[in-house]
This record gives structure tokens, sequence and C-alpha cells, in this order.
């Protein structure tokens, strides 16, 4: 047993019980030096599930204990367990929330601190090339190197894409209107491809069928 006495016993056993004569009651313990003298006494676990919880205990009313006091006693600890059951929840809950908001600012800074980090070396590439194509080229190579030119500017377009996720999420979101020009934009994507489905022995084509 790992309690003692009337209330050690209904922890033990996890069952609901009342006696009226506790003194002459075989589960009785007795009480503590100084304590009340007990007369009567019921008392009921409160569970969840299979799980004990706590304990709703009453003692020395002016009248017997019997079965319909255990049952609203039941009926109380039910409520009582609900009560632990919502804190229990909300607490959970609390924990995973602030978890993902943890998680959702380290995931913001990472994609801050990559994106600075992709920058630098990817401006110097921009203009590394953009340097070249001002030099004596033949046509192939000037058209590898604007290949190269654009897909380096698509990739920062990517980044700054990345930066606006992440102003996003900060609630910092700002909107603009600006001019887009979709023809030039199918034209450079297919472009970037055109060098990859080459090697593969494949015709990329585009046709223009917008007015």
């Amino acid at each position: 047993k790992e309690f003692g006495g009337l209330w050690g016993w209904v922890l033990d056993n996890k069952t609901p019980m009342f006696t009226n004569h506790p003194s002459a009651d075989f589960r009785s313990g007795g009480t503590p030096k100084g304590h009340i003298s007990i007369t009567r006494f019921i008392s009921v676990p409160v569970m969840m599930g299979d799980k004990l919880v706590g304990q709703i205990a009453m003692a020395n009313s002016v009248r017997d204990y019997d079965q319909k006091d255990v049952s609203v006693l039941e009926k109380l600890a039910s409520l009582y367990s609900l009560a632990i059951q919502r804190m229990w929840d909300e607490d959970e809950l609390k924990t995973a929330k602030e978890a993902a908001e943890a998680a959702d600012i380290a995931k913001s800074r990472f994609l801050a601190t990559m994106s600075h980090e992709i920058r630098t070396p990817l401006n110097a590439v921009i203009g590394m090339t953009k340097l070249v194509m001002e030099t004596k080229l033949d046509d192939r190579q000037a058209e590898y190197l604007e290949i190269a030119h654009s897909s380096a500017n698509h990739l920062l377009g990517l980044l700054d894409d990345i930066l606006h996720l992440v102003k996003i999420d900060a609630g910092k979101a700002e909107f603009e209107n600006c001019e887009f020009n979709i023809r030039e934009s199918v034209k450079n994507t297919i472009r970037s491809f055109k060098l990859k489905a080459s090697e593969k022995k494949y015709r990329l084509l585009f046709q223009n069928m917008l007015n």
C-alpha cells in the first residue's frame, strides 16, 4: 500500500467509500495527534481514465452518509477531472504555441541570414559576368554569358522573394505596383533551361502567342 488510513484506502484502491463508524472500520488508521475526531467519512477518487489525479473527501456530517452521497461526490469528481484536463490541455497548447513561435522566429532569422550571405557572392558573379560580356566575344560565348548573367539575376530575385516572405511572417509586408513584362520573363526562363535541354539533345522552344 502506498497510502494509509481512510484517505489512503480510497487512493490505493481507486474506489469510492463511506463509513459512519470510522473508529470501528478496518480501513481506518486512526487520526494523527491533534487532529479533530472523525465521526463519519466519505470519499471518492478523481480519475482521468485509469490515472488517479486526486480525491474528494468529506467528514463529520450531522447525518449518516449513504450511496446517494457517493453519487453526488462522483459527479463532482467528474467535473473536477474535466477542469484538470482542460487546465492541462491549455498548458500543452500554450507550450506548443510558444514552441511554434520560437521555431518561426528561428526560421525567419535563418532565411534572412542565408539570403544576405548568398547575396554577396551572387552580386560578384553578376558583376563579373557583366564585365566579361562587355569584352570581345563570339556569338556562342555571348549567349552563354547572357544566360549565366540572367540566371544570376533570377536567383537574386528569388532571394528577394525569400526576404519578402520573412517580412510577411513578421507582419511587415509592403506592396507596390510595378510594370511586369511577361514575355521577357518567359523568354528569360526558357533561356536559362536551354543549355540543359541542349545537353540532353532536346529542343526547347518558346512560341509567343500573346498579342
